[in-house]
């Protein structure tokens, strides 16, 4: 077994029980859920269906995702591990530029499900309309 392997299993270990406990509640939820919720705040499918693969990457099998999912008590994404693992993949994927640092701030902090997809959302907004012109 690798090191790096060994490390992201132990220090994984309290966020797959956090995500074990919190799928005892959402039997019931699904990515359809999921999907309705965001659209109806008006954020692209496409948006929603990256954030959501890239969240069940980071957590435990059938794990399903909710808008109020605090990303560092629930999958261990603080600051920078978000900004380099998911955000920046997700802005490619999504086909956005990089924000600029002055954006990034004025947009707040990232730290639910919901404020991940509304920061793509932002600049997948963005592209879209870049791309229609």
């Amino acid at each position: 077994m690798k090191i790096a392997s060994l490390m992201q299993r132990v220090f994984g270990w309290p966020f797959r029980g956090r995500q074990l406990r919190a799928m005892a509640s959402r039997y019931s939820y699904s990515r359809d859920d999921f999907r309705k919720y965001f659209a109806a705040t008006g954020a692209a499918s496409n948006v929603i269906d990256a954030v959501w693969e890239t969240l069940i990457d980071h957590a435990v099998i059938e794990f399903k995702p909710m808008p109020e999912d605090n990303l560092q008590y629930i999958f261990g994404l603080a600051d920078e591990d978000l900004d380099i693992d998911v955000v920046l993949q997700l802005l490619k994927n999504c086909g956005c530029r990089i924000p600029k640092p002055d954006e990034i701030e004025k947009m707040g902090s990232i730290d639910t499900v919901e404020d991940l997809v509304r920061f793509v959302s932002t600049f997948a907004s963005e592209a879209r309309s870049q791309a229609v012109n």
